[in-house]
């Protein structure tokens, strides 16, 4: 299925929309370890821009250059970037909590 360019376009300046609107998305998916702080500084850094993906959308050794890029995309907006304790909690999260195996 081709998507026309006004589709495109629209769904980008959504996807813009929402790093711009000062409101965390809502979490409609269940994540592991919700109520612990772990979750909470995972949930505060993603959902500045996104809806935090799940745990399992990566395996253990994917997670860290995901999160290397997901800085990479905070700095070229213009955005604070994530502090390494912050990065490192966020790490840990993921890569305790991520899929096995290979993607």
């Amino acid at each position: 299925m081709k998507f026309g360019p006004l589709l495109c376009g629209i769904m980008l300046i959504l996807g813009l929309a929402a790093c711009d609107s000062g409101n965390s998305p809502k979490l409609t998916v269940d994540y592991p370890e919700m109520d612990s702080p772990a979750f909470q500084n995972y949930r505060a850094q993603c959902s500045e821009c996104h809806v935090p993906p799940r745990t399992t959308t990566h395996t253990a050794d994917e997670w860290p250059s995901v999160i290397a890029r997901m800085q990479q995309h905070r700095v070229q907006r213009r955005m604070a970037p994530m502090k390494v304790s912050e990065m490192t909690a966020v790490r840990d999260y993921l890569v305790r909590n991520a899929a096995v195996g290979t993607h």
